[in-house]
């Protein structure tokens, strides 16, 4: 079982959060079947999902656009014995080699024993079972209870996960593929929510196709497009006109610093389509912060493995202006 905990979801209205609550759980849903991993159940409880699945799900989950952390848990009945039971089962097997822990519960409300009641009983028998040191400041080992009527979850291990909102949940945005770095840019506003489109350069579409088709690995069972500009007139000007005519809500740029000469475009364009705002999700970083990041992304996905099976033809490139990208393929 996975336990699979969220965040700014819950600040949200009771139907703001339903509806995200939803879309998350079909997103890890689309994410696990394009990886192929095993799930009976997908269930949700109040703050919290849970997966019915093994611990090969907590990779895949961790990089749900949404997903704060994540854990596999022992599920066992909501009953203090039985807590206590397992507790010192769990802590004897993986003890071993630690010298000190600690034991973290949490509990709903119509659960007769507190958490600090649950954390003193259970710690009183892991010490007497293990002989180990309680260290509430920084333990070798955390035993995490939480207590949900009818049932209880145990774990020691939390992954994290990338956060952020459930992808889709907000509008559509034209990334301008205006930097090596736009892809990093793209990925910050999908970690928004935002359903990301490109356009490319006419020069720069077979660089620049094969990151959006690792992108696109973020978001299984969604449809990015992607489309090449006007050759005939300026990059900016075609990004501009494009974002206006296909209705996106604003565009984003992947540089992270900009110049005098280029700050008077951008400003000279948004005279003409002020209804337009640009956004620039890099400028707080320097190049090799972004970098780094781009290397995670490429990572969590097996970028590099996954593009060469996907990879796309010279003829599709060359003949083609507009693509849609879905699942890593170019269609």
């Amino acid at each position: 079982m996975i336990l699979v905990r969220y965040g700014e979801i819950g600040i949200k209205s009771r139907k703001v959060r339903n509806r995200l609550e939803k879309l998350l759980v079909r997103n890890i849903q689309k994410t696990l079947n394009f990886n192929d991993i095993p799930y009976s159940s997908i269930t949700r409880d109040w703050g919290r999902i849970f997966v019915d699945s093994g611990s090969e799900a907590i990779p895949v989950i961790s990089r749900v656009f949404g997903v704060v952390s994540c854990s596999e848990v022992i599920e066992i009945e909501a009953n203090i014995d039985r807590i206590i039971q397992m507790s010192v089962e769990i802590m004897s097997n993986v003890m071993d080699g630690k010298e000190s822990f600690a034991i973290r519960a949490r509990r709903k409300k119509d659960f007769p024993v507190t958490s600090k009641e649950i954390e003193s009983m259970v710690g009183k028998e892991v010490l007497e079972a293990t002989g180990k040191k309680v260290n509430l400041s920084s333990p070798d080992v955390t035993l995490y209870i939480e207590v949900r009527p009818p049932k209880a979850y145990l774990y020691n291990n939390i992954t994290q996960g990338v956060g952020g909102l459930p992808f889709s949940s907000q509008g559509k945005v034209l990334v301008m593929w205006d930097s090596p770095f736009s892809s990093v840019a793209a990925w910050y506003m999908m970690r928004r929510g935002c359903i990301p489109g490109f356009i490319i350069p006419h020069d720069s579409v077979a660089g620049a196709m094969r990151d959006i088709q690792g992108i696109s690995l973020w978001c299984p069972g969604y449809s990015l497009n992607v489309v090449k500009a006007d050759s005939g007139e300026s990059f900016l000007t075609s990004a501009f006109k494009s974002a206006k005519d296909r209705e996106y809500m604003a565009l984003i740029s992947g540089l992270n610093s900009i110049s005098e000469e280029l700050f008077r475009l951008f400003k000279e364009m948004k005279a003409r389509e002020p209804s337009i705002p640009v956004f620039f999700p890099l400028i707080a970083f320097d190049n090799k912060q972004i970098s780094h990041k781009l290397e995670e992304i490429r990572a969590k996905v097996k970028f590099e493995e996954l593009t060469k099976e996907h990879m796309v033809s010279r003829k599709i490139i060359k003949e083609g202006h507009e693509w849609i990208v879905r699942d890593g393929y170019v269609q």
